[in-house]
C-alpha cells in the first residue's frame, strides 16, 4: 500500500518516513489496528498476564497484591465458620484446608512473641535480649517447629490406631482445631496494649489449650469409631509424652519470655 508524503507528496512504497524528505509517514487505521493487536499479543503472551507501562515495568505488584486480598478474604472466612463451632467444622476437615491450617499455625507462632517483644518492649531488660532476632524471630520459628512437631506426632498416634488417613488429613483438622485458641491470643494481644490484666488468662488458656485438647481432639475424631490398632487413650497419652520431651528440648526457646516475666512481678499472679 502507497503512501504519500503529506509535505513533497512523494508516493512511498514502504516505509514509516519519506523517501525524498524524511517527513514521518501518516498510519492508515489498518496498520493502527495491527499494532494494537500487536501489543495485545505481547500482553497476553507476557509470563504473568500483566499489562507494561510506557516504562515497560509490569504490574505485576498489583496482581500479587489483589491475590493476597483475595487469599486474605478466604483466610478469614474459614477462620469466622471455624469459630461458629470448632469442632464440628473440624470433623469435616481435611486436606482441603491444609493451606488454612499452615497460615494458622504461622499466626499462632507470630502472635506469640509479638505480644511480648510490642506489648512489653519497655521492659526489654527482663528479656535479657535486645536484637530483633532473638526478640521476635527466633521464638516465632521455635514455635513453628514445636506447632509442626506435635502436629506430627498427632498423625504418628493416628496412623498407630490403623487409620487410613494422610499427613494433609491431620494438618487440616488439626489447623481448623487450633483456631480457638489462636483467637485467644489475639485477644491477648489486644488486652495487652489496653492494659488488662487479664491477658495473661487468654495466654495460658491459648498455649495450654493448644498443646493438649488439639491433638486428643484430632486423635478421638479419627479414631472414636475404631477398634483395630492403638487405643485412643494410649495414642493420646504418647502424644503428650513425646509433646513433654519436646517442651524439655525446647523450653529455653519457647517459654523463657513468660518466665521472665513471671518472675519479674509483670503478672498479676
Amino acid at each position: 500500500m502507497k503512501k504519500n508524503c503529506p509535505k513533497c507528496h512523494h508516493s512511498n512504497d514502504y516505509g514509516n518516513f519519506c523517501e525524498e524528505c524524511g517527513t514521518r509517514l501518516p498510519v492508515g487505521e489498518a496498520e493502527v489496528g495491527a499494532e494494537a493487536a500487536s501489543e495485545l499479543d505481547g500482553m497476553a503472551n507476557s509470563p504473568y498476564g500483566s499489562s507494561t507501562s510506557a516504562s515497560g515495568e509490569t504490574s505485576t505488584g498489583q496482581a500479587y497484591l489483589q491475590n493476597a486480598k483475595h487469599v486474605s478474604k478466604l483466610y478469614f472466612s474459614y477462620f469466622v465458620d471455624v469459630m461458629k463451632r470448632p469442632f464440628a467444622y473440624a470433623q469435616n476437615a481435611g486436606r482441603e484446608q491444609f493451606v488454612n491450617g499452615l497460615i494458622t499455625i504461622l499466626i499462632f507462632s507470630l502472635v506469640i512473641p509479638l505480644i511480648f517483644y510490642l506489648g512489653f518492649h519497655e521492659y526489654a531488660s527482663y528479656f535479657g535480649r535486645s536484637s530483633f532476632l532473638q526478640s521476635l524471630l527466633r521464638p516465632f520459628v521455635g514455635y513453628v517447629i514445636f506447632t509442626g512437631l506435635v502436629m506430627t506426632y498427632t498423625f504418628l498416634a493416628v496412623k498407630c490406631s490403623k487409620v487410613n488417613v494422610s499427613y494433609q488429613d491431620v494438618a487440616g483438622r488439626f489447623g481448623a482445631l487450633l483456631v480457638p485458641f489462636t483467637c485467644s491470643f489475639l485477644i491477648a494481644f489486644v488486652l495487652v496494649f489496653l492494659e488488662v490484666k487479664l491477658f495473661v488468662f487468654f495466654i495460658l488458656a491459648g498455649f495450654i489449650g493448644s498443646v493438649f485438647t488439639v491433638p486428643a481432639l484430632v486423635i478421638s475424631s479419627y479414631t472414636k469409631n475404631n477398634r483395630n490398632g492403638l487405643d485412643t487413650v494410649y495414642g493420646t497419652i504418647l502424644t503428650y509424652v513425646l509433646t513433654f520431651i519436646t517442651l524439655y528440648l525446647m523450653g529455653k526457646m519457647l517459654l523463657s519470655s513468660i518466665g521472665n516475666f513471671i518472675g519479674g512481678g509483670l503478672l498479676p499472679f
